[in-house]
């Protein structure tokens, strides 16, 4: 499906790995479906830490990307490995809430330009506020407008992004 949208906030571990046992299930079921381009798929690949949208998951193989890491353990093809993945990940200091996700330098017009834009917006949830109650250290499991992370092509399906979460008095 090309438009499918996924955003689920949660502060929890047991949250997060039943979130990516529900990924996986719904994700990687499409090389039965395509059974020719089964070969190299059925998990994550690998990932690339973007300072503004989180911990991009790719799903496809990758080729000559300085930028995009492999999964040292084959994290990307268990669920219960990513999610120990992922927490080290968000307590680590590279994924510290410190700022709002800055505009990437992209002009009106540019491919990509309008989903990042789109996918912006909503992140003012995920920061500090001054409010009634409290704050904690949480996650958000996100897809863009499209069904993949804007600026990341379509082999990235979904980012993990540290956030704070709110809660009441």
């Amino acid at each position: 499906m090309d438009n499918e949208r996924f955003n689920v906030t949660g502060d929890d571990q047991g949250d997060l790995y039943a979130l990516l046992q529900f990924i996986f299930r719904r994700e990687f079921k499409w090389p039965t479906i395509h059974p020719k381009k089964a070969e190299g798929y059925g998990g994550f690949t690998g990932y690339r830490v973007d300072p503004y949208l989180g911990l991009v998951l790719y799903q496809y193989p990758l080729h000559d990307d300085p930028v995009t890491k492999r999964f040292p353990f084959g994290e990307g093809h268990d669920p219960q490995k990513l999610t120990a993945f992922v927490y080290n990940y968000l307590r680590s200091d590279e994924a510290k809430v410190t700022r709002p996700p800055e505009p990437k330098p992209l002009k009106d017009g540019s491919p990509g330009y309008d989903e990042y834009k789109e996918l912006r917006a909503d992140f003012h949830w995920d920061e500090n506020c001054d409010h009634d109650g409290s704050n904690g250290q949480a996650w958000r499991v996100f897809t863009g407008p499209w069904g993949h992370i804007p600026m990341h092509g379509h082999s990235a399906p979904f980012a993990i992004r540290p956030i704070i979460a709110w809660y009441g008095k």
